[in-house]
């Protein structure tokens, strides 16, 4: 009997281990998205930022239409690919 139920307390506290384990892998995958979508966010509002005050001046428009985006959405297309970013 004594056998018994120390196979079932083992088995019990590897069934323990192995959520616990699942749970802390999950938590931080969550963490993880949250913190790389706040850093893309900041990248992207620091280039939509560089390109108003740097290229269009703090314009609205830049004096040469849209080929800043056009050109810029090339070279991030031919570095990265189209559903990279």
């Amino acid at each position: 009997m004594k056998n018994l139920l120390e196979t079932i307390e083992a088995d019990n506290s590897l069934n323990e281990l192995c959520q616990n384990s699942i749970d802390l892998i999950e938590y931080a995958r969550g963490i993880t998205a949250k913190q790389i979508n706040i850093i893309q966010l900041m990248t992207f509002y620091s280039i939509g930022r560089w390109i108003v005050e740097e290229q269009q001046q703090g314009k609205s428009r830049a004096k040469y239409g849209q080929q800043v985006i056009k050109r810029l959405s090339e070279a991030l297309t031919e570095q990265y690919g189209r559903d990279s970013l």
